[in-house]
C-alpha cells in the first residue's frame, strides 16, 4: 500500500497534507522507524531494523532506560503510551503503519479540539495543537509544528473531507479522550528536543519521491 493510499484509509485527520509531511519529515515512511530521546536531545532517526521484533526491543530497551522514543510512521511520542494503553493500544501496535495513521492522527483531532476550544485563531489553533501532539505543550513545539506546516504547504496532499469530519465539541465531552488543556499565553522556552529538528528534516525533505504527491 503506497503512502497516499494508506493516509486516505487509515488517516482520521482532515488535512491530509499535514498527515503526510508528518510522515516525510518523521519517518520517511518507514514504519519501523525509532527515534531515541535522550536527556531531551532527539537522536538521529533509526530505520536500520531488520523486523519488528528489532524495532520494539530497541524501544523498550530506550524506555526502560529513561528515555522517550517517538515510533513508527507517524513518530508517535512515547510521552502517550499511558494514555494509550488504558486504550488498549500497545507500542507494537504503533509499529504498524496504519494503526499508526489512526492512533497518531486520532491524537492530533483531540489535540487540535482542545486547541480550539481555547482560541479562536486558526494559525494558533494548528501551532498549538502539532507542537501539543509533539510535546505535550502547547508551545514548547512550534519549531516542529512550522516545519511541519512549511512542509505541508510545499507538498500539498489531496484530502477526503467526507471521511474526516471533525465534532470538536464531540471529543471535548468524551471523558475518555480528554488531554491536560493547553494554557494559551503561558512562558514556555523551546526544548533541546525540538533543537534536531532541523537536522532530521534535511534527512527526510531529501527523499521526497516516497511521498504521497497525489495534489488536489
Amino acid at each position: 500500500m503506497n503512502l497516499f493510499t494508506a493516509i486516505m484509509i487509515c488517516s482520521v485527520f482532515h488535512t491530509n497534507s499535514i498527515t503526510n509531511a508528518m510522515v516525510m519529515t518523521g519517518s520517511n515512511n518507514n514504519p519501523l522507524a525509532i527515534t531515541a530521546v535522550v536527556n531531551g536531545i532527539r537522536s538521529k532517526t533509526r530505520t536500520d531494523f531488520k523486523s519488528e521484533a528489532d524495532a520494539l526491543s530497541y524501544a523498550q530497551g530506550q524506555i526502560a532506560s529513561g528515555n522517550t522514543v517517538d515510533i513508527g510512521v507517524l513518530q508517535i511520542p512515547s510521552l502517550w503510551l499511558d494514555k494509550l494503553t488504558k486504550r488498549g493500544i500497545s507500542l507494537n501496535d504503533l509499529l504498524k503503519p496504519c494503526k499508526n495513521l489512526a492512533v497518531g492522527t486520532d491524537l492530533l483531532n483531540e489535540a487540535e479540539a482542545y486547541c480550539a476550544s481555547r482560541t479562536d485563531s486558526a494559525g494558533e489553533r494548528d501551532d498549538c495543537a502539532l507542537s501539543f501532539y509533539r510535546t505535550s505543550s502547547p508551545t514548547a513545539g512550534l519549531a516542529y509544528a512550522t516545519m511541519i506546516q512549511a512542509y505541508a504547504k510545499a507538498h500539498p496532499v489531496k484530502s477526503n473531507p467526507i471521511n474526516h469530519q471533525i465534532d470538536f465539541e464531540g471529543w471535548q465531552s468524551d471523558p475518555n479522550r480528554q488531554l491536560p488543556t493547553p494554557t494559551f499565553g503561558q512562558s514556555a522556552a523551546e526544548p533541546t528536543s525540538d533543537s534536531t529538528d532541523s537536522s532530521n528534516e534535511q534527512n527526510t525533505v531529501d527523499n521526497t519521491d516516497n511521498s504521497a504527491d497525489t495534489t488536489t
